[in-house]
């Protein structure tokens, strides 16, 4: 997988938003019972902290296949009972990932090409 790290932040994303979710199912905070949900949050932090200097690199090297594996992904894992809001937070995710997509291709170039571009003279 060539996103592996912007795979490990995703999965961490939608792991946060998932107990967030979870926690507030009934309207309201249950400071006994609630914590309980952010377990599972906890194993995803390291590996998407681990290498997170390289998400940049990876992100910017994407093909357009691979930002629509991302989009598939998050929404496969981002799964809350409230399916207006999980709709909501799905539909800006992919929009975001896409603006982000016309960032890349159009203005960013890899950084082994930019080191080829001509010096300006002065």
């Amino acid at each position: 997988m060539a996103h592996k790290e912007i795979s490990e932040v995703i999965t961490l994303g939608a792991s946060l938003g998932n107990a967030i979710g979870k926690s507030f199912e009934d309207g309201d905070w249950d400071w006994l019972s609630d914590p309980l949900n952010f377990i599972p949050v906890i194993k995803d932090v390291k590996p998407a902290i681990d290498n997170i200097d390289q998400v940049d690199d990876e992100f910017v090297n994407l093909t357009p296949e691979e930002f629509d594996e991302l989009k598939a992904e998050f929404k496969e894992k981002f799964d809350i009972a409230n399916d207006d809001v999980e709709q909501f937070v799905e539909d800006h995710y992919q929009l975001g990932l896409s603006f982000a997509n016309v960032i890349v291709t159009h203005w960013l170039k890899p950084k082994d090409e930019v080191a080829d571009l001509p010096a300006e003279e002065e």
